[in-house]
């Protein structure tokens, strides 16, 4: 789908749900400079049994699924163990370019630190 690019309100990942920006920029490594969507995070469960997603994403995330959007394996939040995300697309997300193929956590290949700040 893309980079995600986070923010945490402290300015270093602090791993507290609570301290991470709610919205996250993302883009394809192809066109850096255009955004591919934009994530929106939730620690409520917005999914519901009954209604659907609500236009969220299908199933919520336990936070080791949330972490693969990291590209950190020190990711650890506190705060809530379960996440809803949604996606925006400005863009066709099968024309998303990642290093080594687009997958479940997209992250470089390279050494390069990984992006998730803003």
């Amino acid at each position: 789908m893309g980079t995600h690019y986070f923010k945490d309100l402290t300015g270093n990942l602090s791993w507290s749900a609570a301290k991470l920006y709610p919205v996250a920029m993302m883009f394809d490594e192809a066109n850096p400079d255009r955004p591919q969507a934009l994530l929106f995070a939730s620690t409520s469960v917005q999914q519901g049994v009954v209604e659907g997603t609500n236009g969220w994403d299908p199933a919520p995330l336990p936070n080791f699924a949330m972490c693969k959007n990291f590209c950190d394996n020190s990711c650890h939040f506190t705060g809530t163990n379960i996440w809803s995300t949604g996606h925006f697309f400005f863009n066709d997300i099968a024309t998303a370019v990642c290093d080594g193929g687009c997958a479940i956590g997209c992250c470089p290949k390279s050494n390069a630190a990984p992006r998730t700040q803003f």
